[in-house]
């Protein structure tokens, strides 16, 4: 039975066998106490088989919330592997681990493995206490069973410049108990690399959150919990990209924007078909990545409304913006809006007669026309058919008064016309040419 703390001094390497033995502490003061004080380089085995080999810790004195009591405390410095045995903490105080792996003050890195062996407290099985400045908290849990009575790991972050680290759990690990990662309120930065396998997980054990900067989510991606950007947020379902938000949405939902002062510009290429989306929030955006296109006409015809959205360029030379067009979703038909048809001619052929048969009209000389939920290619398609008809009315009518043949109409018929398709409020344009010119 231990009451006083034995200290591995950095530098120094130990290799500790419980081969079946039970090591006891007892932890009766009011300051930071562990069993063993790891500063160096600390192995814990088992050679027994089966495993039967313990280090126990009991409090005497409730100290509440203002120190913390752990079986193995591995303060910056030390590496510890645990590949077997039990490390379990009886209780008796509230801050109460089996592995606390410290990074407190300065120091170049505290790094805790988990191989194999028990890992269980009646408070939390290990904390990753990330309350350092130069210097990396590691936490690897590659095997063996982390459980505690009310998280099986905390990743606790207590400062806005806490160190950075990284905490991975594999599929070959059983932590029963929630995994608690904790951000300091108001932290604009996320200080800890996270994979935790999902498999991990005993049955209603899960991956927790507090206090995650704006734009930072963690998320299971393919069977492991990690860190990811995200820029939306539909209800409490948060995405990386707007793109994957709008095909999210459904009709009437509402899209939040997600961002920062220091966070990227939110790019804002996106397809809406079918459905009514609306969008809030403020943020800097980026047009440059493509558009956000809004389907008009058809089944997917779509209304996108932005009700308090506050949204600032990050650049002058965005090429495009919002697209009011569209077309049937995985389809080839397209409905682009209105289409707008200007024709000129130097007065010898009537361009009013050839948009006449599309809708619209004019004069001999500048006529036009307007054509609803259909492609520019497709206008494009029926002003050459008006074309076409029309040079036949009028050969038709010329070999009737000349008896003439084809090709003395043709040479007496080379008038200049031109027609200016427009589509998408102007911002781009098809010139056709009369294929008899």
């Amino acid at each position: 039975e231990l009451s006083e703390m034995i200290t591995i001094p950095n530098g120094k390497t130990v290799v500790l066998d419980l081969n079946g033995k039970t090591i006891t502490g007892i932890d009766n003061t009011t300051k930071n106490f562990s069993i063993i004080d790891n500063r160096g380089n600390l192995t814990i085995t088992d050679s027994s088989d089966p495993s039967t080999g313990k280090i126990t810790l009991t409090a005497t004195i409730d100290s509440d919330w203002s120190r913390y009591s752990a079986v193995i405390a591995n303060n910056p410095g030390g590496k510890l592997t645990i590949e077997a045995g039990t490390l379990e903490h009886l209780g008796g105080t509230d801050m109460a681990y089996g592995i606390d792996n410290l990074t407190n003050g300065k120091g170049t890195y505290a790094e805790t493995v988990i191989n194999g062996g028990y890992i269980k407290s009646t408070y939390r099985g290990i904390r990753q206490f990330l309350n350092g400045v130069e210097a990396q908290n590691i936490l690897t849990v590659n095997g063996g069973t982390i459980e505690g009575a009310n998280k099986s790991i905390w990743m606790q972050d207590p400062s806005k410049n806490a160190n950075t680290g990284t905490l991975t759990v594999g599929e070959e690990a059983n932590l029963i108990g929630d995994v608690y990662l904790y951000v300091t309120p108001n932290s604009t930065s996320w200080p800890v690399e996270v994979s935790i396998a999902a498999a991990a997980l005993a049955e209603g054990s899960e991956v927790m959150t507090a206090n995650l900067p704006v734009g930072v989510d963690v998320q299971n991606i393919n069977g492991t919990y990690g860190v990811v950007n995200v820029v939306a947020q539909i209800g409490e379902v948060k995405y990386q990209s707007l793109a994957a938000a709008v095909s999210a949405a459904q009709d009437g939902e509402t899209i939040q924007l997600i961002w920062a002062e220091g966070n990227a510009p939110i790019a804002m290429n996106a397809s809406l078909y079918g459905k009514n989306v609306t969008i809030t929030g403020t943020a800097t955006v980026d047009w440059n990545k493509g558009f956000l296109f809004v389907g008009r006409g058809g089944a997917g015809n779509a209304t996108l409304t932005f009700d308090g959205a506050n949204l600032t360029s990050a650049s002058n030379n965005a090429s495009t913006g919002i697209h009011v067009s569209g077309r049937e979703k995985n389809t080839a038909e397209k409905y682009d809006g209105t289409v707008v048809i200007s024709g000129r001619s130097l007065g010898e052929v009537n361009v009013q007669v050839i948009l006449e048969k599309l809708g619209g009209g004019g004069h001999l000389t500048i006529a036009g026309a307007q054509l609803e939920g259909i492609s520019a290619n497709t206008a494009k398609d029926m002003l050459i058919e008006s074309i076409d008809d029309y040079y036949i009315d009028k050969f038709d009518n010329y070999t009737k008064r000349k008896n003439a043949n084809l090709f003395t109409f043709f040479k007496n018929s080379k008038k200049l016309i031109i027609f200016c398709i427009f589509k998408d409020f102007l911002k781009s344009s098809t010139t056709v040419k009369s294929r008899y010119i």
